[in-house]
């Protein structure tokens, strides 16, 4: 389960967060900056 106390996810469910590698994470991460055209 992930929720974090920032307060952002207020009244939000808990999820379920999928088991993976470090590695595996930054890559989707990066994927996804990639796919949407940077942090610009």
């Amino acid at each position: 389960m992930s929720n974090t106390d920032w307060g952002i996810e207020e009244g939000l469910e808990p999820i379920l967060v999928p088991d993976a590698t470090r590695p595996r994470i930054v890559a989707a991460l990066v994927q996804h900056v990639e796919e949407i055209g940077g942090l610009d």
